[in-house]
Formats: structure tokens, C-alpha cells, sequence
């Protein structure tokens, strides 16, 4: 099973799951010269990659503002999810419990 999760996390995701205000706290964090060495590698490296493909959106839209330079990045596909492979066991599960949850309480109203 580990190996399971290993690859699900690796798989590409249909965007960054950050929201737009934290993005831009680090982004700002970043531009100043902060390397991060206080975030887990996957969170560092998300963060690295948004910037990365922040100024490079900057360069092609330069008359475009910060927000919306680092929103438009958030809703693109990221590479993958940035998450442990413990981390997406742990939502896995719980969103599983939830499900199983749910069609019991649907049985039993039959």
C-alpha cells in the first residue's frame, strides 16, 4: 500500500491546493529573498514551482497584477499533489469512512 500512495501523490493534480492569499504571503516571502528552509520539501517545492511559473506569466503579462498573476497560476494543473504519501493515506481513509458513513445512513432509511 505504500507504494499505492507513493504514486497517487505523484500523479498530476488539476491545480495548486493553496489558496490565493497564503500563495501570496510566500510569493511575497520569496521576492524578498526567503528560501523557505522552515516548510516540508513538498510545500517548499510547490511554492518554488508557483513562483517559478508566476514570473514567468509576469514576463508575458507584464501590465497584469500580482493577485492576479498568482491566481491564474493556481488554477493551472500542477505537476503533482505535494503531499506525503502518509498525508494522502490520511485523506483517503477519512474520506472513505465518510463515504461508507453516508450509503449506510441511505440503507437504512430503506
Amino acid at each position: 500500500m505504500p507504494d499505492v500512495f507513493k504514486n497517487i501523490v505523484d500523479m498530476p493534480a488539476s491545480r495548486f491546493w493553496v489558496s490565493t492569499p497564503r500563495a501570496a504571503v510566500v510569493i511575497a516571502s520569496i521576492r524578498r529573498g526567503d528560501k523557505l528552509h522552515y516548510m516540508r520539501p513538498n510545500k517548499r517545492e510547490m511554492f518554488f514551482e508557483i513562483y517559478r511559473r508566476v514570473v514567468n506569466l509576469s514576463l508575458k503579462y507584464s501590465d497584469w497584477s500580482m493577485p492576479k498573476l498568482i491566481e491564474t497560476v493556481i488554477a493551472q494543473p500542477a505537476p503533482k499533489f505535494y503531499l506525503a504519501p502518509g498525508s494522502a493515506r490520511v485523506l483517503i481513509l477519512k474520506a472513505r469512512k465518510q463515504w461508507f458513513a453516508e450509503k449506510s445512513k441511505r440503507l437504512r432509511g430503506c
